[in-house]
This record gives C-alpha cells, structure tokens and sequence, in this order.
C-alpha cells in the first residue's frame, strides 16, 4: 500500500540518504556524539567534577545502547527529512515497574499525534492516538489502570483483536512540588481507550517524555516543514 503509486524512486532514495547521513554526523552509534558540561564554565576545571560528568556521559552511553534509540531515531530521521515535523516517546521500559530496567524509545508515526507549544515556542502537550491488541492492552493496563470489561474478555476471546487508544501527555495546572507520587507530576500523562471513552490509567512524568523536532517553521506555524515538501 505505501508504494503501489510510486512511479520514481528518486525522492525516496533522496530522503533515505539524507536521513542516514544525519543519523551518522549527528547521532552515530560506533562514536561518542555529546559530552556533559557544567554551565559555570570554572568547575569544568575541577578534576572531581569533570569524573563525576565523565562517569555520568559513560552511564548515558550504556543506557543508549542498551535501548532501541538507535533504531527508532533512524525513523525519526526519516520523518523530519520527508515531513518537517518528527515525534520520539521515551520512557523507562515497563515504566510502571518501582525498579529501572531501562530506557524505551517509540518513534510516532507521522498524522497519528497533535501537538500544541508553550508560550516560548517550545513544544509541551503532545496527543497520539495509538493501535493495541487486546492482549497488549492488558499487558499495559491490566496491573495499572481500568480497562473496560470487553476488552478484558476480548484478552481471553480474541486476543488479536484491535482497540483504539489515545495517549495525552501536557503540562499538570495543578501540580503542587510537595506532594510525591505519579498522579501529582509537572507533565500528566492519561490513556483513554476510545472504546466508551474509558480513561484507562492516569500518572505523570517530572519532564516531558516527547521529542518534537521541526525542520524548520515559519513565525506562527506550529508543523514544520521539510526538504521532502520543497
């Protein structure tokens, strides 16, 4: 279906090139690509300090290559080249776990998410809408939000059959700093399975779990736009 009606392969061969010669300058996996730095500039001097960020940038490394960033950012790549706009969703793997087990990163499928910015230009809501099985839907929700019944027995009925979700993530009004738990963070995070609605299950994130890169964007525009568009 993507490719019935392409007559020329050359815009395509054009994206595909650009895309993995960014992924290779910007973020290669077989070379280091960023360092930590203090903002004072004058404990940067001092050797405790620059271990301390050496240790720290060794530790980010790992957890990158433990990952699948360098799959999904290849995606994103692709989709900022092609559209202007690109979307990555990064969150500790099984996230509702109390232990770390490490980091998960999902590049978002171009048209399927909203995005709205701050005041500062910054983007700070994101809202995609999202495809699970029935057994996926209870491997993520069922210890940790309300699932509607019918999907609970569609899990043990029809396990490969497909529920529409949406998964919101904005910036929490009433976030109050002194109060500690997951319902009570500067980002909320809901999943509301559109069958009913249902909200599925409610948390939150300390900072905004959505990377949105445009390529470039005129004054007012929130989309951006890309080489592919040109």
């Amino acid at each position: 279906k993507q490719t019935e009606k392409v007559f020329k392969s050359a815009a395509i061969k054009a994206n595909e090139r650009l895309a993995s010669s960014m992924q290779g300058t910007l973020t290669p996996a077989s070379m280091p690509w960023f360092s930590l730095k203090m903002r004072d500039a004058r404990l940067n001097a001092i050797k405790s300090v620059a271990d301390w960020l050496e240790d720290c940038t060794n530790r980010m490394y790992l957890a990158f290559r433990q990952s699948n960033f360098y799959s999904e950012i290849g995606e994103v790549y692709l989709d900022l080249s092609a559209f202007g706009t690109g979307g990555l969703f990064v969150t500790e793997r099984q996230e509702w776990s109390d232990v770390f087990v490490g980091l998960e990163f999902q590049a978002l499928t171009i048209g399927q998410y909203v995005v709205d910015e701050n005041s500062s230009g910054h983007v700070d809501t994101v809202i995609r809408a999202m495809e699970l099985t029935a057994r996926q839907a209870m491997q993520m929700f069922a210890e940790r939000g309300t699932l509607p019944e019918d999907i609970r027995k569609c899990a043990v009925d029809q396990p490969d059959r497909v529920f529409e979700f949406l998964h919101a993530v904005y910036p929490r009004s009433e976030y109050n700093p002194g109060k500690m738990d997951k319902a009570n963070r500067p980002w909320a995070s809901c999943y509301v399975a559109r069958h009913g609605p249902t909200l599925v299950a409610e948390s939150g994130y300390y900072e905004f779990p959505y990377m949105v890169p445009r390529w470039a964007k005129t004054s007012g525009e929130l989309y951006g736009r890309g080489p592919g568009m040109t």
